[in-house]
């Protein structure tokens, strides 16, 4: 699994749609490889991710790995979610100097497959406010993993920049929480979101609504 999302991007850099809506602002491939890059370092162990991300102009600021909780081996939609949050610390990073990235893990074990089955659409809310459109309880569930984790939504809300980047279901997974994001008044300007070879995480009606607000970036 490792490249996979790097390697969509290299082959289809200038593929480039929103949420099968409107036409995008240009964005540069160097921008989109470095996240590419990113988006395959949610695929590394645990104690590998520092050392990659300090070679490309990234301190880490937290990581969530249920897949260290062995307490139950059972079935669930979140018990292999990793997900991490890393800062911009040098030019390196080929992003402003201070942004946040937070990079999500695709599918990686059998259990993420049991996550991608539960396929039904479900209504949602975030915080007070009712969401828009139906999406995939799967992926909604992985989804609130980070929006459940109090630093990491601070982190979000302090920070002038946040890259939200993931391949497979990371990356649906990452709209829904931009989309959860901006109904709880973080400002769209704020947040930039890169998806690799992600299927769809909502209905017709959430990617219509979501899909002018965000700046968006889809690769296949």
């Amino acid at each position: 699994m490792r490249h996979t999302a790097t390697l969509c991007v290299l082959l289809l850099v200038y593929n480039v749609s929103m949420a099968r809506a409107s036409i995008l602002p240009e964005r540069s491939p160097a921008e989109a490889v470095r996240l590419a890059e990113l988006a395959d370092a949610t695929y590394l162990p645990a104690d590998k991710l520092d050392a990659v991300l300090v070679r490309r102009g990234f301190a880490k600021q937290l990581v969530i790995d249920h897949a260290t909780d062995t307490a139950s081996r059972q079935l669930s939609m979140t018990r292999s979610t990793f997900l991490f949050t890393a800062r911009a610390v040098s030019e390196r990073s080929g992003v402003a100097k201070g942004s946040l990235v937070l990079g999500i893990r695709g599918s990686h074990t059998a259990n993420d497959w049991y996550t991608n089955a539960h396929v039904g659409l479900r209504t949602w809310r975030a915080g007070s406010a009712e969401g828009h459109g139906k999406i995939h309880a799967g992926f909604l569930a992985v989804a609130r993993v980070a929006l459940d984790c109090g630093p990491l939504v601070d982190s979000i809300k302090s920070s002038n920049r946040v890259y939200i980047v993931g391949h497979s279901l990371g990356g649906a997974a990452g709209v829904i929480v931009a989309a959860h994001l901006l109904e709880m008044g973080v400002p769209s300007e704020k947040l930039r979101v890169f998806t690799f070879g992600a299927p769809r995480p909502g209905d017709a009606e959430f990617a219509g609504h979501y899909a002018p607000r965000l700046d968006f970036y889809e690769y296949r």
